[in-house]
């Protein structure tokens, strides 16, 4: 059994130092991102996250959520640097476990030093209902619930970034997406 034990720990030593390398690499392969870059980021960010607008709702503002702080931080980013939005048009909302309704404050410090906005705009919390059995990995210490990303008055700007998504599909010749009838 310690033996078993032993080969055990070996291997997942093996496989830690194995992950290590790869991503040491691949990081490296990145060069410096130009702006232009970042502007496709946060477009194909938003058409992978961010709420469309739909023939039932055609007036849906800019609305990015997510639970990862990078992707989060990114976005926040190329709203600042290429949409050249002021902070005072970012709107949050915090979306949590039933459960979690004790840490409220904590999970809004949390997300208030992700983004480096004040508190004041991390007020609006919304609980979600529990299932009775869960398959969630990200409990404890590890959960910090999902950030909403608002902008205010960006109906047109929602239409725009699907503007931009359709520009992409076109360039690269996967579609010939024509989204307004002649």
């Amino acid at each position: 059994r310690l033996a078993s034990l032993r080969g055990g720990q070996a291997k997942k030593k093996q496989r830690i130092e194995r992950q290590n390398k790869i991503l040491f690499k691949a990081k490296s392969e990145i060069m410096n991102i130009s702006n232009h870059e970042l502007f496709l980021l946060g477009v194909m960010l938003y058409w992978a996250e961010g709420a469309k607008q739909k023939e039932y709702h055609p007036s849906q503002r800019v609305c990015f959520s997510n639970s990862d702080p990078e992707m989060l931080k990114v976005f926040l980013r190329w709203l600042k640097e290429c949409l050249h939005l002021n902070a005072e048009d970012v709107l949050f909302e915090i979306y949590i476990h039933e459960t979690y309704k004790k840490t409220k404050e904590e999970l809004s410090i949390y997300w208030s030093k992700i983004t480096g906005f004040p508190l004041g705009k991390l007020s609006t919390v919304y609980y979600k209902k529990n299932k009775v059995h869960s398959y969630r990995k990200n409990r404890g210490e590890s959960y910090h619930g999902v950030l909403r990303i608002s902008v205010k008055k960006s109906t047109d700007l929602n239409r725009k970034i699907t503007g931009w998504i359709y520009g992409v599909c076109e360039k690269l010749s996967i579609s010939d997406i024509i989204p307004i009838e002649s």
